[in-house]
């Protein structure tokens, strides 16, 4: 995860122009929120919910942001 974001964010600094297929980062982000709430739930632990909290609010950044550049763009 950390290389791929690494790598996202270094392509948006060079200009990453907008395309539908960002829609394809928002999925396995998703994914991966599902499955470590899922995780926080069934065990009793504040670092997996912290986790999950965190992964959380940038789904909801990614979405987001997506969501308006498609609207920008469409």
């Amino acid at each position: 995860m950390a290389l791929a974001a690494a790598v996202t964010v270094r392509t948006a600094r060079r200009g990453l122009p907008f395309a539908l297929t960002w829609w394809s980062f928002v999925f396995p982000l998703g994914t991966l929120v599902t499955g470590t709430s899922a995780l926080a739930v069934r065990v009793p632990s504040a670092l997996f919910s912290g986790v999950a909290v965190v992964l959380y609010g940038a789904l909801v950044a990614a979405w987001v942001t997506v969501a308006a550049r498609t609207l920008v763009h469409r």
